[in-house]
């Protein structure tokens, strides 16, 4: 357990009752230092353990009488409750032999305290407390002089400079030369508002020094006047902005095989993501490189739609605006991004092959803050602030403008074309609000909610024979979520998740999609500790749908019935998901979690359990062994199930994982990670050309559940958190996807293979708040399907292609070198960035897809994004 460890002093007085004593709580003064080995980027602490409840101890009697007072120095241990585990005395009373330590003991050990937060949880700490017993001063006599109360005269805080926070627990020191050369000071430490107050200081010029370890000292002057009061404000500039630089006081415990948990502050900043945190996940082991603006994420070989991306747990139709442009929730709400790119835990289902969950922050601002970011793309505001010392809000919202800057040169292209009308480049915006509300210790409520919206249109031909191509998509959701963690050993968290997609593509008269879509979920998950070595989790996870969507498409050549290309569907569905896991720790270091899943898909009619394993082993600090298997399942799309279009009867598809690897860390910021993995999948949906008696008819099977895959590979992972100002990572995989989709057809390439997937990615922190950042990838090109002959349709004039074996061909290589840069001023009250992002630096014509000649006799590459430089200015307070 990591420990933050605090100072106080309390007093007890032995003529006042317990509501007058005047104990000093950690909140009251004093610093925190973190204790850990780790130097992994957290969120600062924002809330030291704060004593509620104080309760006096027993003065010995023997001392009281002999006029004898004391001092003990206690440790006591708070837990993430703020209940007090245990105390121990590590300074003894001086005067020994009259109970004073045993007292102070007991005293302390009925302390109720408010938890201390470190990041977005109430953790256990460790402070260092002083029990003073000291006999009541009797009341002075009433002389014709009484005695005269102190005089503040100066008084000032200390500000950290472009953040704002107070700097609480530093030491203030005040100094001037007096007779003989002689120097006289005093000293004083801040509070928890980063405030100190010096008393009766002699009129005149006074030296002034602050000099915290990690900021700039303050070295000034001051005149304190006679009679007044001087108030003053420093703002005291950190050595590093850098986020890393805090130290870690909560670590989450690693249990799974491979999981990557990415710190909003590490990866903002990666070169090539437009400081975009999703698009971080493309350069993790285990994820090939998707099409240009492609959405989703191709992981250890399965396609795209096989990984889901959740928000908070929670389904969401998109996580990006149009195909990869930019993700729908500003990095300022994300409190982590949890990647798992196989062997995933039992609380997730509906996916063969990975998992991404987008966590959202749990907010605990101190005062007012936010960002603006304005850059050559879109605009993105975000706010965040207290309400009250139990609640906080945050909102924000994003707008492109791409289509305004760029739309008169689009139309001016438009119009040299004899083909193209107008165009009107993509255009989104989202808006989002999040709060949270402590009512009491132990209970947490959290609202999100959030609206994006996409549009895009293109117009060919004259305008007598115009034909229109637009796409609108837009979603809501929004999100519930109640905690309650009683204690330490026992937590539950209800999510209740609700929204409504729109899609509306057009494509002239011939092709057009409607589609209504209404969800809603809930998860309920409970955690309890029943011993030190064995823990409970259990929950569950019900969807509903709704879909009401019509498709009309020009007729194919299976269609019987003139109506038959027309496609309605207006259903509800649910799917129910139960999950329950013990954590096991039999011996020490050892890990091991079986669990097992059952989902029942009702748009299939289908019910599966999944059983799983996962063990991780430390063999000592530097070397963990890990491993796991499971089965895991998820639906068929729902256009492959209609009933005009698609299969009814299809099943889930299914997948088996298995995977083994093992860590190594030299070093506190070096960690070495490789697994190597395999899966079999079964059921897999495939087009199918047979055809189905259904009473007197004969019908088009279409799809059918007869496809198997194996995939097989190994990762690679060298991380370096942050240290002698370099953070970065390299990352390899090693992966062979194979498919066949009828039993004894040979296995073939899977349209996503990728056998080589290369990324080294690193930033290095200069002088002066300068930042250089770089990313290469080298990728295996994507298989491809050749063209071994043509045929002439001469009724046509048409060139036929033939075809050889598909997916036996591969394009060339892809490689790019991306480079950011990184620029930072501080203000007293707030920082500003400038930042350029360049994508493809050396201009590389990477092959996306193969344009043939009108007669197939030649072909060229089309080729991706040129390069591209992205400028952006953001400010933060």
């Amino acid at each position: 357990m990591t420990i933050i460890l605090f100072t106080c002093i309390a007093f007890a007085i032995s003529s006042t009752p317990p509501d007058e004593a005047d104990p000093a709580s950690p909140d009251e003064g004093n610093s925190a230092t973190g204790e850990s080995n780790d130097t992994k980027a957290v969120p600062e602490i924002t809330k030291m353990p704060k004593l509620v409840k104080f309760v006096e101890a027993e003065y010995p009697a023997a001392a009281m009488a002999a006029g004898i007072e004391a001092e003990v120095t206690l440790e006591i241990d708070i837990d993430a409750t703020g209940q007090v585990e245990a105390a121990t005395v590590i300074v003894p009373a001086q005067e020994s032999g009259h109970g004073f330590d045993q007292a102070a003991m007991l005293a302390v050990q009925m302390f109720e305290f408010e938890p201390a937060f470190a990041g977005d949880e109430p953790i256990p700490v460790r402070i260092t407390y002083k029990y003073r017993f000291a006999l009541a001063t009797p009341e002075p006599k009433q002389t014709s002089e009484p005695t005269r109360d102190p005089v503040a005269n100066l008084k000032g805080r200390l500000i950290e400079r472009g953040t704002r926070m107070p700097l609480a627990g530093v030491l203030v020191t005040v100094f001037r030369e007096v007779e003989d050369g002689e120097t006289a000071g005093f000293e004083a430490l801040t509070d928890i508002d980063g405030t100190f107050i010096f008393y009766d200081l002699a009129a005149g010029t006074w030296k002034i020094l602050v000099d915290p370890e990690g900021y700039y000292p303050v070295r000034t002057n001051e005149e304190v006047v006679a009679g007044e009061l001087t108030e003053v404000v420093y703002y005291v500039e950190r050595g590093s902005y850098n986020p890393f630089d805090i130290l870690v006081v909560a670590k989450r415990v690693r249990k799974e095989v491979s999981r990557t948990t990415l710190a909003i502050e590490e990866v903002e900043k990666v070169p090539g993501t437009f400081g975009d945190v999703l698009n971080v996940v493309q350069n993790l082991p285990g994820v090939a490189r998707t099409g240009l603006f492609d959405a989703g994420f191709a992981v250890r070989g399965s396609a795209p739609e096989d990984t889901r991306i959740l928000l908070d747990g929670t389904e969401v139709p998109l996580i990006y605006h149009f195909g990869g442009l930019r993700t729908v929730i500003p990095n300022g709400m994300i409190g982590s991004v949890d990647f798992y790119p196989g062997n995933f835990p039992n609380e997730f289902s509906r996916a063969t092959g990975g998992i991404l969950d987008v966590g959202l922050k749990k907010l605990r601002p101190e005062a007012l803050g936010g960002y603006a970011d304005i850059n050559l793309w879109d605009s993105s505001l975000y706010l965040e602030a207290p309400l009250g010392d139990k609640g906080a809000i945050a909102i924000g919202g994003r707008r492109s403008y791409i289509d305004v800057l760029a739309g008169p040169i689009a139309e001016a292209a438009a119009g040299e074309e004899d083909n193209i009308r107008s165009i009107a480049l993509p255009r989104y915006w989202d808006t989002q609000v999040l709060a949270n509300y402590r009512p009491a210790n132990g209970h947490e409520l959290q609202a999100f909610f959030l609206y994006s919206d996409d549009a895009f249109k293109v117009l060919f031909g004259n305008e007598e024979d115009e034909l229109e191509f637009s796409l609108k998509m837009r979603f809501y959701r929004s999100i519930l979520e109640y905690s309650y963690v009683p204690a330490e050993s026992f937590q539950n968290v209800l999510k209740i998740s609700q929204g409504h997609n729109w899609t509306d593509l057009r494509l002239g008269d011939d092709f057009r999609m409607d589609d209504d879509f209404d969800m809603v979920q809930v998860r309920d998950t409970a955690r309890w500790q029943i011993w030190d070595k064995v823990l409970l989790a259990t929950g569950l996870d019900y969807l509903w749908s709704t879909t009401d969507s019509r498709i009309i498409v020009p007729p194919d050549n299976i269609a019987e019935e003139a109506n038959s290309n027309s496609d309605i569907v207006d259903a509800a569905f649910h799917s129910v998901g139960l999950f329950t896991e013990l954590e096991l720790t039999p011996l020490d270091g050892l890990l091991v979690i079986p669990g097992v899943r059952f989902d029942y898909f009702e748009r299939v009619d289908s019910s599966r359990a999944a059983p799983r394993l996962t063990t991780r082993y430390n063999l000592n600090d530097q070397w963990v062994l890990k491993g796991g298997a499971g089965y895991f399942f998820q639906e068929p799309m729902v256009n492959e199930t209609s009933e005009n279009r698609g299969n009814p009867d299809l099943g889930p598809e299914q997948a088996m994982h298995l995977a083994l690897g093992a860590e190594f860390k030299p070093l506190e910021y070096l960690t070495f990670d490789v697994t190597g993995f395999y899966k079999h999948l079964r059921n897999l949906v495939v087009r199918s050309d047979d055809m189905l008696e259904q009473g007197d008819e004969v019908v088009p099977r279409r799809y059918s559940n007869k496809g198997k895959g194996k995939v097989y590979g190994l990762e690679v992972l060298l991380r370096h958190e942050f240290a002698n100002n370099f953070f970065g990572w390299l990352s390899y995989t090693l992966s062979v996807s194979k498919r066949r989709d009828e039993t004894g057809d040979d296995y073939r390439l899977f349209d996503y293979d990728q056998t080589h997937i290369l990324t080294l990615v690193g930033s290095y922190r200069l002088p002066r708040n300068w930042e250089i950042g770089v990313r290469w990838r080298l990728v295996s090109g994507n298989p491809t399907t050749p063209v071994v002959g043509t045929v002439v349709d001469a009724d046509w004039d048409y060139y036929v292609p033939t075809y050889g074996d598909r997916n036996s061909g591969r394009l060339p290589p892809f490689h790019q070198l991306d480079v950011r840069v990184d620029k930072r001023w501080i203000y007293d009250n707030w920082t500003l960035s400038v930042y350029l992002d360049i994508q493809n630096i050396y201009d590389r014509q990477n092959p996306e897809s193969i344009e043939y000649k009108y007669d197939y006799t030649e072909q060229t590459y089309s080729g991706g994004l040129p390069i591209l430089g992205i400028l952006g200015v953001k400010g933060e307070f």
